[in-house]
């Protein structure tokens, strides 16, 4: 069997190509020889180590990571996010506390996974406490009675 390499666009043989698993033929593109020769050109100009540092300093690297997580996850984007956040005043909808003077890894999206729907944005304390209850509002309801009877004996 036989491919033809992407990078010299010459015809060889299979055996000359690394493998992946990814790939619908499960090799790589490239043959061997053009691979290596890539990797070396790319070692000699930069190191790894500037190469990492370069690629985490650029703008919008975090940024990237978190559009693509809240786009797969919700089906926004981080801009939704905050604009959601201005929305609610800058208010947990659960406990009223200040967005703001909190961490932003500490505010999350509070998403309905029967319904496929953003309820809000929430503080993290807020979002545990309503993922141990497994959102059931009766046992909502008996924690907050027994927080209220609780209350004057601590």
């Amino acid at each position: 069997m036989d491919k033809v390499c992407s990078k010299c666009s010459i015809l060889k043989d299979i055996n000359e190509f690394n493998k992946d698993k990814q790939k619908k033929d499960g090799y790589y593109s490239s043959c061997r020889d053009c691979a290596r020769r890539h990797f070396s050109l790319v070692s000699k100009t930069t190191s790894y180590k500037d190469r990492l540092k370069k690629y985490h300093s650029t703008i919008g690297y975090k940024g990237k990571a978190k559009n693509y997580y809240y786009n797969r996850e919700y089906g926004i984007k981080l801009e939704g996010k905050k604009e959601l956040i201005k929305k609610q005043n800058n208010q947990c909808l659960s406990c009223g506390i200040d967005l703001r003077l909190i961490s932003t890894k500490d505010v999350c999206v509070d998403f309905d996974r029967n319904k496929k729907k953003i309820r809000g944005v929430i503080c993290r304390t807020c979002k545990t406490v309503l993922c141990q209850l497994h959102e059931d509002l009766e046992r909502v309801f008996k924690l907050a009675t027994y927080a209220i009877k609780c209350k004057g004996t601590v």
